[in-house]
């Protein structure tokens, strides 16, 4: 049996693909950090396939029988999209975010992009799949075979094409969002759409 954990960044598709998941497999819930899991000494000794959802910037400890699945996306975009959702404070705990966020989403770096990648894009011991979210539709067949239900491609919901874009904002907040969060765009940019780590 596998367990499957939905990570990523968050507004990138992992809500999306941990309701589709739930219909397919037992549900576990969310789980805000990892290590949670890590702590409970974590062991599969379940009689069914089961599905996880987390934003976790901490790994998990390699165990058997565990697939990742990594969401990301234009960071400026997301960062856009947070701020265009009216978030409450149990979405803000879930994803570790300053609860101030509507004060200092452009001044600092609340989401801390560099660190979800530099400790998840990489061999960690198990599958780890990253897919891009604004071309998740063109790799959906190898998305869903990565997670075991490639028999049930037809049924998976319609993607909502993302409604924020950064290139249409007043130039001050371009500005800010390149200076903020430039160096993870042009990190986000040169990474395949689908990779997957072993």
């Amino acid at each position: 049996m596998t367990a499957y954990i939905v990570n990523g960044i968050g507004r990138c598709g992992t809500t999306l693909m941990y309701h589709y998941l739930m219909k397919k497999y037992k549900n576990n819930g969310f789980i805000k950090d990892l290590n949670e899991l890590n702590k409970l000494n974590f062991k599969l000794n379940f009689n069914s396939n089961v599905v996880y959802k987390t934003h976790s910037l901490n790994v998990l400890v390699p165990k058997p029988n565990v697939k990742v699945l990594f969401m990301f996306g234009n960071i400026y975009n997301t960062v856009l999209s947070y701020k265009k959702r009216a978030w409450s404070k149990n979405a803000m705990k879930h994803l570790s975010v300053e609860e101030n966020f509507n004060k200092n989403y452009l001044e600092t770096d609340i989401f801390e992009f560099n660190r979800y990648f530099k400790t998840w894009y990489k061999s960690l011991g198990y599958p780890v799949m990253f897919v891009r979210y604004e071309t998740l539709q063109n790799n959906l067949k190898e998305v869903l075979q990565f997670c075991g239900v490639t028999n049930r491609i037809d049924d998976f919901p319609k993607i909502i094409k993302r409604q924020t874009d950064w290139t249409q904002q007043p130039v001050p907040v371009q500005k800010k969002l390149i200076k903020l969060y430039g160096k993870d765009q042009e990190f986000v940019d040169k990474i395949p759409d689908i990779k997957i780590f072993i």
